[in-house]
């Protein structure tokens, strides 16, 4: 009996898309919901493949695998993109059905249900528009001058055609806020922004908002240097121009660090380096300047000179500091070992970012004796404190200019040598991809040798340097730590879960080790622990901290937990959403909306439990009044959160959050939380996650 008899028709032309097939994919039957979606009658249709709604977005393979499924298991199930009537696209969540005669036992055709996702497809494209895009000036924003970066990150070295990266800087911007008021601060950034984009249109340049009062400026194809520093002067000159004030006018310059890329194995993040060091030298001389790293060299080795000074002092002093966080096993509850990481604490400027100065000091021979100071400060600390746990493992990291050098195995082994109750398997060196682009050759000599002392190597920041394959073979690290921008995002994001999910089963592939850094959250461990990475590291473990901090930790923790309660092995990875949805709105109801972590972020967190619905919960929830209820007070909450967002999300104070909105807030996160424990939470008496000491 063919479908189109069946009793049931009725009901599944009133709820879905029906129609079917013979076996040469010739439409048989089309009920109304196909014809009003596809914009076809009936009559168009039948008689025809259902080619003539393809859309061109699937490959040839999809289709393939499409009908080999279908005709090996009689069942396929997926998302397609097909083509109206008049040429606009929809997406739909497909069912397709080998049907057989009852008689012969013969397959005679096939039968597909499709329900319309296309709204669905329409919101994760808004919303990686917004993450790409600068609310404020409507330009590109950080995340999309990333994205650019990967396109030339292997620049083609026969086509002799560099790139260049500008840093545009507004001169005195804080003084424009503090005169005129942060809206008119607000209308410079506008302004300058839309003339930079003005100026340029006509060339292969493309204008990204950095943050705060820079810019960035992408030049691609440029033969030369000249050439490239006379249109940056002449931008300069076009911004320049007045801008019109309460009827006066508001002069507005800025300086710009000009840094090439060029096809000789130079990396994005080196160009970023290079550019923001040109921005330094350009801001020390004052307004209007334009600096191109190479450049005014006696001003650099003089300012390199006193930084090397205050760093060596640092050392002597204590004001230069080794601080450790954990590396947590989530299987097991141990602490494997921890990782050292570099602070100062300069007397006059409190704690400095390492990032404000250690690349400043990359090629300066000081670099080399603080890698030196921090190694022999990590072996005293394992001496003293770990003789008797020869698993607890240290990493330490090395300058790629340390890793380049021909001598440093030698200079390592006799280091180890100074400190006899330290096991070499208990230090690990990390290196980031960077390091061997330089020298591939000497540095992979180098890693062979510190593995055959028992020493282990992890690359680290895995994921937005070199990342190629061939690359990561030849080195061979035993660990790969992947970087903590994946991670920010790995609960929301499907690109950093994607990439998350592809490294984690690579470095199986390999046999690597694995660690995530950046763990901000539980939620991230329960995520993580889903899709097999054994090991984290990250300020929802601990914050780097002093090293009797860290002792004191570890003995507290020697026998309890993070909080972290006993969670399923195994759930479906649709369900990442719903933790999102908790993390954001636990933030709602402490109070807390003001640290999440970017407007990006917030957008994302904010839409979590829309995606988690559409996703998963809508197919297995969407009969329970509680989801009904709970789905109607979230879209209550975002609606009010909308109509707030004037200030932006993250600054909005406590104050600003009417009695209402706590209220619906509160709520949503009490029915999240009943949720998530139905899911997640395993039943009384599961094993706990222990924190202890790896021995």
């Amino acid at each position: 009996m063919s479908f189109q008899a069946d009793p049931y028709k009725k009901a599944v032309d009133a709820t879905a898309i029906f129609t079917e097939t013979d076996l040469s994919g010739a439409i048989t039957y089309v009920n109304d919901r196909f014809c009003a979606l596809s914009g076809y009658s009936a009559n168009e249709l039948l008689g025809q493949n259902h080619r003539i709604l393809k859309s061109g977005h699937h490959s040839s393979e999809f289709y393939t695998e499409m009908w080999q499924v279908l005709a090996s298991q009689g069942i396929w199930n997926g998302d397609i993109c097909n083509r109206r009537k008049d040429g606009s696209l929809y997406w739909v969540s497909s069912t397709m059905v080998a049907l057989t005669d009852p008689v012969t036992g013969l397959m005679k055709g096939y039968a597909a249900i499709r329900f319309d996702v296309t709204e669905r497809y329409e919101l994760v494209g808004r919303l990686k528009t917004l993450a790409y895009c600068d609310s404020l000036t409507g330009l590109p924003n950080r995340a999309a001058l990333q994205a650019s970066f990967d396109e030339f990150a292997e620049y083609p070295v026969e086509r002799h055609r560099d790139h260049a990266l500008c840093i545009v800087d507004i001169d005195r911007f804080g003084d424009i806020n503090e005169v005129h008021g942060h809206d008119v601060g607000d209308m410079v950034l506008r302004q300058i922004g839309l003339r930079a984009q003005a100026f340029l249109v006509d060339s292969s340049a493309k204008v990204f908002h950095w943050g705060g009062d820079e810019f960035v400026v992408l030049f691609k194809d440029w033969h030369q240097q000249e050439e490239l520093l006379i249109w940056v002067e002449r931008l300069m000159e076009h911004l320049a121009q007045p801008i019109p004030l309460h009827g006066g006018a508001l002069c507005v310059t800025c300086s710009a660090g000009v840094s090439e890329f060029k096809a000789d194995g130079t990396t994005p993040d080196l160009l970023l380096r290079y550019s923001n060091l040109a921005l330094y030298k350009a801001k020390s001389l004052g307004p209007k300047h334009v600096v191109c790293y190479g450049k005014d060299e006696f001003l650099q080795e003089r300012q390199n000179e006193e930084l090397q000074r205050q760093l060596r002092q640092a050392m002597k002093s204590g004001d230069l500091q080794v601080y450790y966080q954990p590396k947590l096993d989530l299987r097991s509850g141990l602490v494997l070992g921890a990782e050292a990481l570099l602070r100062w604490i300069h007397p006059l400027h409190g704690t400095v970012p390492p990032l404000d100065f250690l690349p400043r000091i990359e090629n300066l021979p000081v670099a080399l004796e603080i890698d030196q100071w921090v190694l022999e400060q990590a072996l005293q600390f394992l001496q003293k404190n770990f003789e008797k746990s020869p698993a607890f493992c240290l990493s330490v990291n090395i300058s790629a200019r340390q890793f380049q050098s021909r001598d440093f195995p030698a200079r390592l082994k006799n280091i180890l040598d100074k400190y006899p109750k330290v096991g070499f398997q208990q230090l690990e060196l990390e290196i980031l991809e960077s390091t061997a682009i330089g020298d591939f050759v000497q540095v992979n000599l180098n890693i062979n040798a510190i593995k055959s002392m028992g020493v282990g190597v992890a690359l680290d920041d895995f994921g937005v340097g070199y990342s190629s394959l061939a690359y990561l073979k030849k080195i061979s690290p035993q660990t790969i730590k992947i970087d903590k921008t994946f991670i920010l995002g790995v609960l929301v994001n499907d690109d950093d879960f994607i990439l998350t999910q592809s490294i984690i089963n690579l470095t199986s592939s390999f046999d690597f080790g694995v660690v995530a850094e950046g763990v901000e959250t539980v939620e991230h461990m329960m995520l993580l622990s889903r899709l097999g990475c054994p090991v984290v590291q990250g300020y929802g473990v601990l914050p780097p901290v002093a090293q009797d901090a860290f002792l004191a930790w570890l003995h507290q923790h020697q026998a309890g937990d993070l909080g972290a309660g006993q969670w399923q092995p195994q759930w479906d990875l649709k369900h990442r959403y719903l933790l999102a949805a908790k993390r954001f709105y636990e933030h709602v109801r402490t109070l807390k909306s003001p640290e999440l972590a970017q407007p990006a972020h917030c957008l994302e967190g904010m839409h979590a439990l829309d995606l988690w619905a559409m996703a998963i919960g809508d197919s297995h929830y969407g009969h329970d009044r509680e989801f009904s209820v709970l789905m109607h007070l979230h879209r209550s909450f975002v609606a009010g959160l909308d109509a707030e967002r004037d200030p932006p999300l993250e600054t909005i104070s406590t104050g600003e959050f009417r009695a209402e909105q706590n209220a619906i807030g509160a709520e949503v996160y009490r029915r999240v939380q009943h949720l998530f424990e139905r899911i997640f939470w395993m039943p009384a008496g599961g094993a706990e996650l222990g924190m202890a000491i790896a021995v």
